[in-house]
């Protein structure tokens, strides 16, 4: 499988960024919930792979893999559906 990748742009850090706050329920951001978040993405190590595709009948399409800073065994994978930015918790069909 030939599997290019690349950095996330901003708008795709923001949708990480918007994922983060409704994540936890923070309907409004301040300007400083905004800022810590946004640092927060800024100091992971985030891969898009704009043209994933699974092995099986499953998932094609955008994917960004996170390793948050803490540690490398803290990271996410996300997707898009649609124009929406989910987090994968289990396996997609």
């Amino acid at each position: 499988m030939n599997v290019e990748l690349r950095k996330p742009t901003a708008e795709e850090k923001k949708d990480l960024v918007s994922y983060l706050c409704n994540e936890e329920e923070i309907a409004n951001p301040s300007d400083m919930e905004l800022a810590d978040k946004e640092a927060f993405v800024e100091q992971a190590a985030i891969a898009v792979f704009d043209h994933y595709v699974t092995d099986s009948p499953g998932y094609a399409g955008k994917l960004m893999m996170v390793v948050w800073s803490g540690s490398p065994g803290v990271h996410e994978v996300f997707v898009w559906q649609g124009h929406r930015i989910e987090k994968v918790e289990k396996e997609l069909a």
